[in-house]
């Protein structure tokens, strides 16, 4: 039986990464006074946490596994 811990740690990687990944790539800042950048900003990071969520309910497998079993579950249902 594995750790919550290792979850919990599996969905902070997976935010931290794609959130980074989100900032490096737009270039944009937190805050903006833009709304719609803000808009955009706020949707990215909610669905990123979500998907967070859902890679760290799969703490029982290696990191790259849940995260392809995160995909695998989004993608056939």
């Amino acid at each position: 039986m594995s750790s919550p811990v290792t979850g919990s740690f599996y969905g902070v990687v997976t935010f931290v990464v794609f959130g980074g990944a989100f900032f490096l790539l737009t270039g944009w800042s937190f805050p903006s006074t833009d709304r719609y950048q803000t808009s955009i900003m706020l949707t990215y990071f909610l669905g990123t946490g979500w998907f967070a969520m859902k890679v760290g309910k799969h703490r029982d497998v290696p990191y790259l596994q849940a995260l392809g079993r995160a995909i695998k579950g989004m993608v056939l249902r």
